[in-house]
């Protein structure tokens, strides 16, 4: 976790890393943050934009208050994601900015940043079908047969 007082100027980054990925994939980056100020002491909320290449890809919007009358360093965490395409690059900059104008009573949490690979679902090969389909016979063979053993004992 990383704890941030926010800096005075608008658009200051709060943390980049270059990160090696493969061409052309599918990544899901996400994130949590969490507000550490009270309504009570009111000032900016803070609001991060996640960017890639100096592009904004996600901003979080403006983060709720932490509940009660004093700071506090659970804060109300909320989770952000989006997901991203690699395109032809085989590494990104990825860099978060905070783009509340100022120090005071801007301070904030963030936690565990991930950048994976998306999932992709694949269709099932014919073999695959092939094996269902004949699970779907055999059972409904044996159905078949269970029920006229069935008839012949009633009678």
């Amino acid at each position: 976790m990383l704890v941030l007082d926010g800096a005075a100027n608008a658009n200051s980054r709060i943390w980049e890393q270059t990160i090696a990925v493969s061409a052309n994939t599918d990544y899901v980056l996400s994130f949590w943050l969490a507000n550490l100020n009270s309504q009570f002491y009111g000032g900016p909320q803070p609001n991060i934009s996640a960017r890639i290449g100096g592009l904004e890809v996600l901003s979080t919007g403006l983060l709720p208050y932490a509940p009660g009358m004093v700071p506090s360093a659970q804060g109300v965490w909320a989770g952000f994601s989006t997901v991203i395409n690699s395109g032809a690059s085989t590494s990104l900059v990825l860099s978060f900015v905070d783009t509340a104008n100022t120090h005071e009573y801007n301070d904030f949490a963030f936690d565990d940043v991930s950048l994976v690979a998306q999932e992709q679902n694949g269709v099932p090969e014919p073999g695959t079908w092939a094996l269902m389909l004949a699970g779907f016979g055999l059972t409904g063979a044996a159905l078949r047969r269970r029920r006229s053993v069935l008839a012949l004992a009633l009678h």
